[in-house]
């Protein structure tokens, strides 16, 4: 996430098609959760990137932080990759009984329903959809973080 990206006053982010994965631009309307978090990462300095600790190169490296956390967790959670975290809110979304659909928008994905002839005809981002599949997602966040759910989250601190 650059800060060249994010329009605080709207409150979204647009990732632009040469950073995203299928070269698509995907406009996000930011849960307050987000907002917050990012807004407690401003002022940026000399820095580009909103997270990381390369300031010129945003967030690299995960193998290195993957090895500190696993230290830090003591074999509490079981090794995973970063593209992971995509099918974990995937899965869970669907768990919150958000809409397939308004998944593949979040995700920016155009396969499943925007495949075919449906994709031909339905242009649809599902913006006001996705807005509130996002505000629902961070809504469950926070109540696993918090401890307001009976599902275990594992407690991150600083160091």
């Amino acid at each position: 996430m650059r800060a060249n990206e994010l329009d605080l006053e709207a409150g979204t982010w647009e990732l632009p098609e040469e950073r995203s994965k299928n070269h698509r631009a995907h406009l996000i309307d930011l849960p307050p959760a987000a907002l917050k978090i990012i807004r407690m990462v401003f002022p940026l300095g000399e820095r580009d990137h909103l997270f990381g600790v390369r300031a010129h190169h945003g967030y690299t490296a995960w193998g290195h932080g993957w090895t500190a956390l696993a230290a830090r967790l003591k074999g509490t959670v079981k090794p995973w990759q970063l593209r992971d975290i995509r099918r974990t809110v995937a899965t869970r979304m669907g768990d919150i009984k958000i809409h397939p659909h308004v998944i593949e928008a979040v995700l920016n994905h155009h396969s499943g329903y925007r495949a075919g002839v449906a994709g031909v005809y339905n242009r649809s981002p599902y913006r006001d959809e996705v807005r509130a599949a996002l505000v629902r997602w961070s809504e469950r966040v926070l109540a696993l973080a918090e401890g307001r759910d009976e599902r275990k989250a594992v407690p991150l601190h600083a160091c």
